[in-house]
């Protein structure tokens, strides 16, 4: 006659099992859709479009200082812009990729507006000239892009604590006419300093060099990036609540892991990537933001990071506690596991510890131990002792 023995001892927990020793009742318990400023190469400053021609408000001018613009109109980078009637390259509309804009119009801000006798080389900052070092290395080509629009945002407010820190930085990197890639970080704070990278897109079509028909696409992250982060070399803008500034810095991109393709399965490998631009920067104030969040992931897997975010979310609908993802649970079918002839035991309603199954018999007042198998009247994994 054999005995179905699962739990001896007070290490070992009964469940309702047939017990062979005192043991106790179980235990345990078992991308915001913000987007950012959306190119560019500069930030407006107090110019109001001179003389009339660009009134605060209306489509291709500024938007008001709140950030308002008229009926019908949305309030993209600074700049009032027509969402449902806005062909590409035309005034108030977006820049091509290139970064050009119908006869009479200049691209700012990734936004086509008109150039007047009042708009000059002050408005924006600096020359636009942007320095980039790096490769942007992946499985199917190394990329060095030679052109780049830079993007800031920053918390503007009349309390002096809150005001000035950089809440996001958006980047637009283009080579020849079919690469491009465009990052944002903004919200979250991946280290101090460290802004988390919130949007990513890679797009190569027939025009990007060395990447065959069967490697174009638009890629982006769907999880697959270990390092994903945006690097300013200051995260204050200078001034005290001033709708728009320019910043002299750095500002350094690291990415590693890989990309999905959005259209299939295709993964792109990108490789220990950083990319480095120096320059002056334009920064647009908004009252709306917070400052960056200190995201609180270190030795978490899964869980709340503090930001109302997530460090990561254990697989299978696994339970996390404690920022660990718990490989079983005291009260479902995983609460044992046979291992060849012995058995792992959720002993603490969340990881399996390992037990030897002839010790469980001998323990238990039985001769040996014959085999771990399922018991079907228990519905879990036991010993099975001689008697």
């Amino acid at each position: 006659m054999r005995i179905s023995v699962l739990f001896v001892s007070a290490v070992l927990l009964c469940a309702g099992f047939m017990t062979v020793a005192g043991c106790d009742d179980g235990g345990g318990s078992g991308d915001n859709d913000w987007e950012g400023p959306t190119g560019g190469n500069g930030a407006y400053d107090d110019w109001d479009g001179g003389n009339g021609d660009c009134p605060i408000g209306t489509r291709g001018c500024d938007c008001t200082e709140g950030g308002g613009c008229d009926p019908g109109l949305e309030c993209v980078a600074g700049t009032c812009i027509d969402p449902d009637n806005c062909p590409v390259g035309s005034k108030g509309c977006a820049c091509t990729a290139g970064g050009s804009c119908d006869t009479g119009l200049t691209c700012v801000n990734n936004v086509c507006i008109e150039q007047n006798n009042d708009y000059d080389a002050g408005v924006i900052c600096g020359s636009g000239d942007h320095q980039i070092s790096g490769t942007f290395k992946t499985g199917v080509s190394s990329i060095n892009f030679d052109r780049v629009s830079v993007n800031l945002q920053h918390k503007r407010d009349v309390d002096e604590y809150e005001d000035g820190c950089i809440t996001a930085v958006d980047m637009r990197f283009y080579f020849s006419e079919g690469c491009q890639l465009h990052v944002v970080g903004s919200d979250y704070l991946v280290a101090p300093g460290q802004l988390k990278i919130t949007q990513i897109e890679f797009m190569a079509d027939s025009l990007c060099p060395n990447f065959p028909d069967q490697s174009e696409g638009r890629y982006t992250d769907e999880g697959g990036l270990s390092t994903a982060k945006v690097v300013p070399g200051v995260m204050e803008v200078p001034g005290y609540n001033v709708p728009t500034a320019c910043v002299d810095t750095n500002i350094r991109i690291n990415l590693n892991g890989r990309l999905n393709r959005d259209t299939d399965d295709v993964t792109l490998a990108v490789s220990l990537v950083e990319i480095t631009v120096t320059g002056e920067f334009g920064s647009i104030g908004d009252l709306s933001r917070s400052c960056p969040c200190q995201q609180n992931c270190a030795g978490k897997e899964c869980g709340d990071d503090g930001c109302g975010g997530t460090c990561g979310v254990c697989e299978s609908g696994g339970e996390c506690r404690d920022g660990k993802c718990c490989e079983c649970s005291a009260n479902d079918e995983t609460r044992t596991q046979c291992v060849g002839d012995n058995l792992n035991v959720c002993d603490d309603g969340c990881s399996y510890t390992f037990h030897l199954c002839n010790q469980i018999c001998i323990e238990g007042g039985y001769s040996s131990s014959d085999y771990c198998d399922f018991d079907s009247g228990n519905g879990n994994d036991v010993c099975w002792c001689a008697e």
